[in-house]
């Protein structure tokens, strides 16, 4: 299992690699086409089989939201639909925020002339700064922005889930359900020693909160009271390569976000520099960094950012690119 989860981390650990490919707009377009194409087919079967319309095979809709106002009337019609669908999900919390980032940039694109680039430029540098001014109140525990939601909103915002046993339970919407991972993880990286170069994309953190979990389900043991893979996609960094590795990766997001506001020539790619700001932000509460067609699509917009070819275009040069996406 060690060397299964070697595997499974180390591609994890690899998807920067695709910036390469789709630093290319004819790759892109390609990509885009075919899978607008094959998943609008494949819809409302989906639907019909409860695999339920937040499925992250959606992922790719997130693009086409950012720029919603120049969609097509058909286009705007089906990107509607599923953004209200994703709005309408309070349970997933993740979900809901980045569909709101999407409106807020499918908005500024729309009013560009009351957007001016140093209030992109103050929004990109935002998302870089609140999350660790954030963290470093939570560790200095000053300030814990989870358990201030969860006791603020202690019964106010519940709503019932059917588990898969059949069982109700009333969730609250604003539960803390990321300070216990993030106090699993930090321990466990100061108690063996691997803060600075993280434990190998082999390992994961120590667990105790879900530690009746020794299978993967298949029948393969696990190790006792270790968790491989969190739902806070930068933990997940943090455990396999540590402190450097996620230094580096963060500088990824930055240069690909400030390119894309600092030294482009259109509109679009501006917000979207602003966009993966935001993804980068929200990589500290959630975006898990799976080899699936959520991330995939996440490293598409960064490559985008750091691909010259898209920054050169003007206004109307990017809106024919994007319109000749659609199929």
């Amino acid at each position: 299992m060690d060397y299964r989860q070697l595997v499974d981390g180390t591609v994890m650990l690899s998807l920067p690699i695709l910036i390469f490919p789709f630093a290319y707009p004819v790759i892109v377009q390609y990509i885009l086409r075919r899978w607008l194409f094959w998943g609008g087919l494949v819809f409302l079967f989906f639907i019909l089989w409860n695999v339920g319309p937040n499925c992250l095979y959606l992922a790719p809709i997130s693009l086409l939201a950012c720029f919603f106002f120049d969609l097509p009337k058909k286009w705007k019609f089906a990107t509607g639909i599923i953004l209200v669908v994703w709005l309408g999900a309070v349970m997933d919390r993740a979900n809901l925020i980045r569909s709101l980032m999407m409106i807020f940039c499918a908005l500024g694109v729309k009013y560009r002339q009351l957007v001016s680039d140093k209030m992109l430029r103050f929004a990109h540098h935002f998302f870089y700064v609140i999350p660790l001014f954030l963290l470093l109140l939570g560790f200095l525990g000053n300030f814990n922005l989870f358990q201030y939601l969860q006791e603020d909103n202690n019964g106010k915002h519940t709503k019932q889930v059917v588990k898969s046993d059949g069982s109700v339970q009333n969730v609250n919407i604003f539960g803390d359900t990321r300070t216990f991972i993030y106090r699993e993880v930090l321990e466990s990286s100061i108690k063996h020693d691997y803060v600075l170069w993280g434990r190998s994309p082999a390992r994961g953190n120590d667990d105790y909160f879900f530690e009746s979990l020794v299978s993967d389900g298949k029948g393969h043991a696990l190790r006792p009271n270790e968790r491989h893979v969190n739902e806070v996609g930068f933990l997940n960094v943090y455990t396999w390569i540590g402190l450097v590795g996620i230094i580096l990766y963060s500088c990824i997001f930055f240069k690909a976000s400030f390119l894309a506001v600092s030294r482009s020539h259109n509109v679009y790619m501006k917000f979207l520099g602003v966009f993966v700001a935001f993804r980068w932000a929200l990589g500290w509460i959630e975006d898990i960094n799976l080899f699936f067609i959520q991330s995939i699509i996440l490293w598409m917009m960064i490559a985008m950012c750091m691909s010259d070819k898209f920054r050169n275009m003007d206004d109307s040069e990017f809106r024919m690119w994007f319109l000749k996406c659609l199929p």
